[in-house]
C-alpha cells in the first residue's frame, strides 16, 4: 500500500518523475498527506487490511518497467530519507505491508477508513 502524497514528494527529489507502477502496490491511498501511510494500522471498506509493517525496498524498483533500463537514482532517493531499522535490519523503506482480515472486494475509487 502505498500513498499518492508520498510518491509526489518523492518525484520531488527525483530528476525525473516515477510512475506508481514502478513500486508495484497493490493499493494506492490519497488524502493521507506525504508518508501518511507510516501511521496506519487499519484499512476498512469493502475489505479490512491490517497494516504491519514498512514494505523494504529491493533493488527492483531502479528498473524502469518500459525500457529496462537500470537507474540507481530511485533507491539512492529513497536512502537519503527513508532509512531504518525495522525487524533487527536496515532497510529503505517506502510504502506499508498489509495482510488481509477481512476479505471484500475493492474497486478503485472506493472510500476507505484509515486507521
Amino acid at each position: 500500500m502505498l500513498s499518492r502524497e508520498s510518491l509526489d514528494d518523492l518525484n520531488r527529489r527525483m530528476d525525473g518523475p516515477l510512475p506508481m507502477n514502478r513500486f508495484r502496490p497493490n493499493i494506492v491511498l490519497s488524502g493521507l498527506g506525504p508518508y501518511g501511510e507510516d501511521a496506519v494500522t487499519r484499512l476498512r471498506g469493502a475489505a479490512e487490511i491490517e497494516l504491519v509493517k514498512p514494505c523494504g525496498r529491493c533493488v527492483i524498483i531502479n528498473t524502469d518497467q518500459e525500457t529496462a533500463e537500470r537507474s540507481p537514482a530511485p533507491l539512492r532517493a529513497l536512502a537519503g530519507y527513508r532509512t531504518g531499522r525495522f525487524d533487527g535490519a536496515r532497510e529503505i523503506v517506502f510504502g506499508r505491508l498489509g495482510i488481509p482480515r477481512a476479505l471484500g472486494t475493492l474497486r478503485v475509487g472506493d472510500e476507505l477508513t484509515a486507521s
